[in-house]
């Protein structure tokens, strides 16, 4: 008896940490949006309506890569998968920890607006939500 728990338990500490690294619900497969697909810069924020205009790195979305430069330097690089849709898409940007960060997106010509949950959180429901900070960009061409 003694024996068959120590191996349970074994099984149910070493278990969990065989996770996957794809965000869940997505068996791997890699989506991505091709009307995201490019250059995009960061121009300011909304909150609330208001507009803070703030210029900013330049976040490149490429198979299913998001890069994030600034000056002509790589600042940051992780896995993406999208969910797109006619009004409001969805993605998953995976980091290096393995946590996600759950946003939605709306492209309306050459601009992008975008919001992320916390990271590791929930997803915002839509981008005119109250008090939820919505990055700006515009297509770099």
């Amino acid at each position: 008896m003694r024996r068959f728990v120590c191996l349970l338990a074994g099984v149910l500490l070493v278990v969990p940490s065989l996770g996957s690294d794809d965000p869940k619900g997505y068996d791997g497969a890699v989506v991505w949006d091709d009307a995201l697909q490019g250059e995009w810069r960061h121009v300011g924020y909304m909150l609330n309506g208001n507009v803070i205009k703030e210029e900013g790195g330049v976040w490149t979305y490429r198979n299913g890569k998001e890069t994030i430069s600034q000056d002509g330097r790589q600042l940051s690089e992780r896995r993406y998968v999208v969910h797109p849709s006619s009004r409001l898409g969805r993605m998953d940007c995976v980091e290096t920890s393995g946590k996600t960060w759950r946003s939605i997106y709306r492209i309306e010509g050459d601009n992008l607006l975008m919001s992320s949950g916390p990271l590791g959180g929930e997803r915002p429901r839509s981008l005119e939500d109250k008090n939820l900070w919505v990055f700006v960009f515009k297509r770099v061409k």
